[in-house]
């Protein structure tokens, strides 16, 4: 019985080419083959939140060209929104590969709010309107119907 069990684990090992013990075998059958070309660490482009009112929309806009890419942009963030504010001085870094420009993201423009005027004394009819800083008299109010 027990050459039977020899006989039959040399056929197996012969049939799955198995020559003899591990420290027989050929070096180079045993090595961990690496890829043949390293994979890159990837790299960002690193903006730094300077401005009240900044999102991630607005920044990857600006330096990729597309509002479009602020999924690949939040994924490499951690973040979740597009129209979300972020606050100032956070981080976010921009995926190389998607980079167009290199220039910062401008200062947002200012609102202008409407020129506000000094209200003018309302003149009474008959009564000529006296300008001061030697400016033209003001023209009387317009009669006519309601």
């Amino acid at each position: 019985m027990r050459a039977t069990i020899g006989s039959a684990l040399a056929a197996i090992a012969l049939a799955s080419g198995c020559t003899g013990p591990t420290s027989q075998r050929d070096p180079e059958d045993l090595a961990v083959r690496a890829p043949a070309t390293p994979t890159p660490a990837p790299s960002f482009l690193v903006h730094v939140v300077k401005f009240r009112g900044e999102t991630l929309g607005q920044i990857t806009e600006w330096y990729t060209g597309r509002f479009d890419n602020w999924r690949t942009v939040a994924r490499a963030n951690d973040l979740a929104e597009p129209h979300e504010t972020l606050s100032i001085g956070r981080e976010v870094r921009i995926p190389s590969q998607l980079v167009v420009r290199h220039d910062p993201l401008p200062a947002p423009k200012k609102k202008r709010s409407p020129k506000v005027t000094a209200p003018t004394q309302p003149v009474a009819p008959g009564e000529p309107s006296v300008e001061k800083d030697g400016a033209e008299p003001a023209l009387p109010p317009v009669i006519g119907p309601k």
